[in-house]
């Protein structure tokens, strides 16, 4: 089965993906969604673009996450890809 990491758009924190997350689950998949630096409740907000990106490697890094399939909403993929492009 799968390892999915998901990725969230503006204006929204991790736990949007949790139905979908379930639903991954459910059917014997891994998933998780990390929260990007500058989101969610009482998040600092005056982050850059490059704070973003080090949040996405950093989650993936420090969960040890290798062979994922990484999916995001709306507006964040140019962080997306760029954390997914700094990965080891």
């Amino acid at each position: 089965m799968a390892t999915f990491v998901l990725v969230h758009g503006s204006w929204h924190d991790g736990t949007a993906w949790q139905p979908t997350i379930q639903h991954l689950e459910g059917r014997g998949h891994k998933a998780s969604a990390l929260t990007i630096a500058g989101h969610g409740k009482r998040a600092q907000k005056n982050v850059n673009h490059a704070q973003c990106t080090k949040s996405i490697v950093d989650y993936i890094v420090d969960n040890s996450l290798t062979d994922i399939v990484s999916a995001r909403s709306q507006l964040r993929w140019h962080h997306h890809l760029q954390g997914c492009g700094n990965c080891p």
